[in-house]
């Protein structure tokens, strides 16, 4: 997993590329925390080049909503997800919690007013 990261605005981008698993859980976690630590509560993730995401990724996800829910204000989408990625997140009701975006660009139109 590799991640790259920018500021567009008040939000901060994270561009994640590979796999999501139990091996990757923990950098991946740490990079979402600073990023909100670091920047604001306005994170959006760019998953398009996201291959695969176990439970423990999951788990990174539903712990950083519920961060960011704590701070009263700030929200985190995900744009670019595969089609399968997208089935899962329906699936397992993630889609309530996380505003999905076709693109990174009219994720960020819509969350920069």
């Amino acid at each position: 997993m590799q991640i790259q990261e920018r500021v567009e605005g008040h939000i901060t981008v994270l561009t994640i590329s590979g796999r999501i698993d139990s091996r990757t859980a923990r950098e991946f976690e740490t990079r979402l925390r600073d990023a909100i630590n670091d920047a604001s509560p306005w994170l959006l993730l760019d998953m398009k080049d996201v291959e695969y995401i176990t439970s423990a990724g999951m788990r990174v996800l539903a712990s950083t909503y519920k961060v960011i829910s704590k701070f009263g204000r700030g929200d985190i989408a995900i744009a670019g997800m595969k089609d399968d990625l997208v089935h899962l997140f329906r699936l397992i009701g993630f889609d309530g919690l996380f505003t999905l975006y076709e693109s990174v660009g009219t994720a960020l139109q819509k969350m920069c007013p």
